[in-house]
């Protein structure tokens, strides 16, 4: 078993903590190594999106994990841990959200990005984590949500990197031994996907269906009056924010 992390190095301010990362493993860093920062000036999520950063009030980490067969399983092994985290160690009721949220009443409270590393079979699994975030710019108001707005309570952020860290040890090395199967089936205990409504854009044509959850594959699975649909890649999914009134299509697609 790798316990993590292997080696742990901290920043005040950085771009990125993959990028950083990534130069750092170029460099010969061992594989479990993580790197915490700050604040991040172009943090990263899914798609190319900007995670808004602020200074010494969230988690912002990246950790490198080595896995040959590629990175199926990661997003729901490291998805897991860290809504498990929020439990523990902030008492809040976080679940998690296709492909790559983790979600506290719908609002979106934590992220992961996982990129290719510049060593073959190494992977850069980013982790941002929404804490003491005080609040957000009002173009994330509806989407995001923090565990202090969510608790009214100051969190300590050493206890959450803590139990971080115990939890990735052990989703990652299950993901090892029991393969991604065994992920998927424990990040589907804590999945709120069914049942939410979602835009699935496919060229000039969108509509609002029904999530209807997960395949054995990882792939989302939608729903649009009687018809079910394996929605392939998450750039065509924009979940509905919160004070969203959209109502998922009644009608069959054909």
């Amino acid at each position: 078993m790798l316990q993590l992390p292997t080696q742990l190095i901290r920043l005040e301010t950085t771009d990125s903590t993959n990028s950083y990362l990534a130069n750092l493993i170029r460099k010969g860093v061992p594989v479990g190594a993580a790197v915490i920062a700050q604040e991040q000036t172009q943090g990263r999520g899914q798609l190319g999106r900007m995670w808004f950063s602020p200074k010494g009030t969230s988690l912002y980490m990246s950790v490198s994990w080595r896995r040959d067969d590629g990175p199926e399983g990661l997003p729901f092994a490291v998805g897991f841990a860290i809504a498990r985290t929020l439990i523990i160690s902030c008492s809040v009721q976080a679940r998690v959200r296709w492909p790559n949220d983790i979600v506290v009443n719908s609002r979106k409270i934590g992220g992961v990005l996982i990129e290719s590393s510049p060593v073959a079979g190494v992977w850069i699994i980013g982790c941002g984590v929404n804490i003491n975030t005080p609040e957000f710019p009002p173009e994330l108001e509806d989407t995001a949500v923090s565990a202090f707005l969510e608790t009214g309570q100051r969190q300590s952020l050493q206890n959450v990197e803590d139990t971080l860290f115990a939890e990735l040890t052990t989703a990652l090395n299950g993901l090892v031994e029991n393969g991604p199967q065994d992920a998927l089936s424990r990040w589907r205990t804590l999945d709120v996907t069914s049942g939410s409504a979602v835009r699935v854009r496919k060229g000039a044509d969108e509509r609002v269906m029904e999530a209807a959850g997960v395949d054995d594959s990882g792939r989302l699975v939608a729903r649009s009056g009687e018809r079910y649909e394996v929605i392939i890649g998450a750039s065509t999914v924009f979940w509905e924010p919160v004070s969203s009134q959209a109502q998922p299509d009644k009608q069959c697609q054909g």
